[in-house]
């Protein structure tokens, strides 16, 4: 640990998460479904080739996509992550 200078810190996908639910407007139950469908996607090895932003984007978007949003990826939230729908 002295030789990395005691720096263990890492992003996580909820570091990227936080910011994106602000922006979407999200009420504390939206909010909570995504942070469950995050913690499931810990539990799976194969999500580890993901990046953590690219974990949060999609986790908005699932979640857009199964509260029947009307945009389930507006303009604000591609800005702000640098994902498009595609």
């Amino acid at each position: 640990m002295h030789a990395l200078d005691f720096s263990l810190v890492t992003n996580t996908p909820y570091h990227f998460y936080a910011p994106l639910i602000i922006i979407a407007g999200y009420d504390h139950k939206k909010s909570c479904l995504g942070q469950y469908v995050l913690e499931l996607a810990l539990l799976d090895h194969s999500f580890l080739k993901y990046r953590p932003s690219v974990l949060a984007s999609a986790t908005v978007y699932l979640i857009n996509k199964i509260k029947r949003s009307e945009i389930a990826w507006p303009d604000s939230l591609m800005a702000a992550s640098g994902y498009s729908e595609a």
